[in-house]
């Protein structure tokens, strides 16, 4: 079972929403609408769809890792490496939502959480150490991989101020 399919019907709903937004933005070019009219449609499904994504990556954080710590060995890693790629693979305005400092707080929180409730979950000191390991893995990565996602909207920061400012200057 994937962690959305509690909000499947909500996630369905607003990306239909969402499609019918981007029908009446090209139905605006279409007609030759005001670039800034434009424009701000765009941006409205931009941020319609990092809500959605956001919802997504929050739901496969609450289930799909902590089913994975819970059952440990093979699904444990392989949710790590799902976990990682979600970073990878979500929007960059992410980084415009939480900071790196709130990124690196949130890892440390979980890896927190993780820790203490560990003990309970291992049936002897030996499965102990593979979780504690497994929980040590799943930060590295899940802070691997918002560095990247940190360091790409950085770049892509960068060559888009690199841009306007050409535009300004050719407009001039």
């Amino acid at each position: 079972m994937n962690g959305y399919a509690d909000n499947k019907d909500n996630h369905l709903k607003r990306m239909r929403r969402i499609e019918g937004q981007v029908r009446g933005i090209t139905k605006m070019i279409e007609s030759d609408k005001y670039c800034i009219d434009v424009l701000t449609q765009v941006a409205a499904v931009n941020k319609a769809l990092e809500a959605v994504a956001l919802g997504l990556l929050d739901e496969h954080l609450k289930h799909c890792v902590g089913v994975a710590v819970a059952e440990g060995g093979h699904t444990g890693a392989g949710s790590v490496r799902l976990t990682a790629e979600a970073f990878r693979i979500a929007p960059r305005d992410l980084a415009r939502r939480l900071t790196l400092r709130q990124t690196v707080e949130l890892v440390r929180v979980a890896t927190d959480v993780l820790e203490e409730r560990l003990p309970p979950l291992a049936a002897d000191e030996d499965e102990f150490r593979v979780l504690s390991e497994a929980v040590l893995r799943f930060g590295r990565e899940v802070a691997f991989a918002a560095a990247t996602a940190y360091a790409g909207a950085a770049e892509d920061r960068g060559a888009w101020d690199a841009r306007l400012e050409a535009l300004v200057v050719d407009g001039v």
